[in-house]
């Protein structure tokens, strides 16, 4: 029975990572993540999945109806376990004992160039929410902008054509949540998602307006280098991997040295570029290898030979590709270069694919930003503990903004 036959099979063999020899099926996720508390309620289950459950899912995914959570768990991405560690970021710094990646740490140059980025780089938090506490990682492109995921801001957010923020939904962003260094929580410095400014209809991108952004957290400028100029090229990502029990829990613990939800620094390479399913279409994109798991969307992938940013991480495929979106590509877009973002040089505005999705929701005009987070204050204490005064977002509606695609082919 071929996987175009039974697509329902093909899902499962790819979920449980039972793929047979010559297999061309090709399962595309993008990030989500699950709460500690869900996490824990649903291991059991997804670690001895029965095959009931997982036959469901992939026939929900197949007709593109809402997963419920534990169907969200059964379905991202390490690709070489042994070769791309996660590197505790403590106190904005490292400390590296991988050996294939110690220059990271002795070369002087690249060092202060992963050490600059650091603080520019937050966890976009749900205040309140206790089902899905963050959605992802972001990091400063501008003045009080903060670049992400589409698919980040689409637990909190409307989507493209519709940027007010759900009813009662809040976010924020937490620019430190470090492993602790003496056993405590880690440290929390929460600035409000004031508005979103866009969603863009063609990369899985987004940019929020983040209040109190300062000195401290300066805005990172984007590659003008397309990907074809990249390849084998060392990156550095930095972002807030998360425990994702849909994939083997030992090697996620061997990699991440199990601590999870926390600031990580993920070295790889650049393996080249292609394209890729996203929302429904597929768009070019960068790849890398290095580990990432949900909670690592809307990751920045770092030039260490330049320190500028190359890529916005979005998904991946696990033991097999992880995907950005050029940096070189949103350069050429006028709506983001309007917007503010920073780039390296002068971008050169184009015309291009992104053209035609943007006249679907908005035609012959630029997105207009509605609607506004509840104010969140600065804040030294654990998120949970900032007193932030929202109403949750349903965690059905939160759940619903997850996007999975599923592709198959003989």
């Amino acid at each position: 029975m071929t996987s175009k036959s039974n697509p329902a099979m093909a899902f499962l063999k790819a979920a449980i990572g039972a793929r047979t020899e010559g297999a061309s099926d090709r399962l595309m996720i993008e990030d989500v993540m699950p709460s500690q508390a869900a996490l824990e309620r649903a291991t059991q289950v997804i670690r001895a999945p029965k095959s009931s459950d997982i036959q469901r899912t992939a026939e929900k995914i197949a007709k593109d109806q809402v997963l419920d959570p534990l169907e969200q768990m059964i379905l991202e991405a390490i690709i070489i376990p042994d070769k791309r560690p996660a590197i505790d970021v403590i106190n904005g710094a490292y400390a590296v004992t991988h050996p294939l990646w110690t220059h990271l740490e002795t070369d002087v140059q690249i060092r202060s160039r992963i050490e600059a980025v650091i603080p520019s780089v937050g966890r976009i938090e749900l205040p309140g929410n206790d089902l899905v506490p963050y959605a992802g990682s972001g990091f400063v492109v501008g003045e009080s902008l903060l670049m992400t995921n589409r698919h980040v801001a689409a637990v909190f957010a409307g989507g493209p054509g519709d940027l007010s923020f759900q009813p009662g939904a809040a976010a924020g962003v937490d620019f430190l949540r470090e492993r602790p260094a003496d056993g405590g929580d880690g440290g929390s410095v929460l600035l409000s998602v004031k508005e979103v400014v866009m969603i863009h209809p063609y990369w899985d991108m987004a940019l929020l307006r983040v209040d109190g952004l300062d000195e401290d957290r300066p805005p990172l400028t984007l590659s003008l280098l397309a990907p074809d100029q990249l390849t084998d090229r060392e990156v550095a990502l930095i972002g807030y991997p998360a425990f994702d029990p849909r994939n083997n829990a030992e090697v996620q613990d061997r990699v991440f040295g199990g601590t999870y939800n926390v600031k990580r620094l993920m070295p790889g390479v650049i393996t080249g570029s292609g394209r890729t399913a996203s929302f429904g279409k597929q768009v070019p994109s960068i790849k890398h290898d290095a580990s990432t798991l949900g909670g690592a969307s809307g990751s920045c992938v770092v030039d260490t030979e330049v320190g500028d940013i190359i890529a916005l991480h979005f998904g991946g495929q696990y033991l097999r590709s992880n995907f950005g979106v050029p940096s070189s590509d949103l350069a050429k877009d006028g709506r983001i270069i309007d917007a503010g973002v920073a780039f390296s040089a002068a971008p050169v505005r184009s015309s291009g694919d992104w053209d035609r999705w943007w006249n679907e929701i908005q035609p012959a005009s630029p997105p207009q930003s509605s609607g506004s987070s509840p104010p969140a204050k600065v804040c030294d204490a654990p998120v949970d503990k900032c007193g932030v005064e929202t109403v949750a977002a349903t965690a059905g509606r939160a759940l619903r903004s997850v996007t999975v695609r599923v592709e198959f082919s003989e």
